[in-house]
């Protein structure tokens, strides 16, 4: 069983989140994809610069799907 991550960039000013966004990895399991997530996230978020950032108030959702067996 593995799992995908999925991340959605939204905006609490502008009230709206764009994606999700499929990171192209799969991990072993549910903790490990999660763990991840929060790391990308901080990484995403630190792209943008600090007026953007406190303007628009961006902030990230992820979750975590298991992938279906074949």
């Amino acid at each position: 069983m593995t799992f995908s991550l999925y991340i959605l960039m939204c905006s609490f000013t502008l009230n709206i989140c764009d994606g999700p966004y499929m990171i192209k990895q799969n991990f072993k399991d549910f903790r490990d994809c999660s763990l991840f997530g929060y790391r990308e996230s901080e990484k995403v978020l630190k792209e943008f610069n600090v007026e953007d950032m406190n303007k628009n108030q961006y902030y990230t959702k992820f979750y975590c799907k298991q992938n279906e067996s074949i």
